[in-house]
């Protein structure tokens, strides 16, 4: 079962949005009878009489928002929620050393993120691991106006039976395009990442050789 990722302010953006629409839906469906009535009626009925094909619109609406990807970043302005679906790169830096005491250099990752109004989901690929969220939060702190992207992760260590859990602490920077934090295992090893937004267009990947190759085209374009 997928966790809403909304919090309290959210909600209640949504509510009041919901009634705006439904108003000024249920307004124009009083005002076009009232011009094509060939005799006069009471705004009064007709605005009772409109109100539940109002209601019916606005629940198709946000049907179609609760499931599409949240890609439009006016929207996304206007609801005061972030868009953040898309491909991110970046790296990793781990406090992981080796049995000699040497510690890796940052490590390429790609993070692949499928988000609506409600849901956000999280696959993250290395080169050698993959992994994906099964909760995950997008929300505002209210003391500081950050908002973060927390998210529990489950991935398999190759040649090891046992799944390995972990949690991420990103905050979005950079007006939208960078997010960056910190995360932590049960292995038990911990790090930062840092990881820059690349594109919207995500369908279809599920690996971090599809992701790269749609890095590369997209850098491809831009140069």
């Amino acid at each position: 079962m997928r966790a809403v990722t909304l919090n309290y302010a959210e909600i209640m953006r949504l509510i009041k949005a919901s009634f705006f629409v439904t108003t000024g839906f249920a307004a124009l469906i009083v005002v076009g009878r009232m011009a094509l009535a060939e005799h006069p009626q009471s705004w009064v009925m007709l605005a009772a009489q409109s109100v539940p094909m109002a209601l019916l619109f606005t629940t198709l609406l946000f049907g179609l928002l609760a499931n599409r990807p949240w890609t439009s970043r006016r929207l996304a302005r206007w609801m005061g929620r972030p868009s953040i679906h898309g491909i991110w790169w970046g790296t990793l830096n781990t406090d992981w050393v080796d049995t000699t005491g040497r510690s890796l250099a940052p490590i390429p990752i790609i993070f692949v993120i499928r988000q609506s109004y409600l849901f956000v989901s999280i696959q993250s690929f290395t080169q050698s691991l993959a992994a994906r969220s099964n909760f995950e939060f997008l929300g505002t702190d209210e003391k500081t106006t950050d908002m973060h992207l927390s998210y529990v992760y489950e991935l398999r260590r190759p040649n090891e039976k046992k799944l390995t859990f972990g949690h991420g602490q990103l905050i979005l920077q950079d007006e939208g395009n960078v997010l960056a934090g910190d995360y932590w295992t049960n292995s038990p090893t911990q790090g930062q990442l840092q990881l820059r937004f690349v594109t919207q267009a995500c369908d279809g990947i599920n690996s971090y050789e599809s992701a790269s190759r749609v890095i590369a085209r997209v850098r491809d374009q831009d140069t």
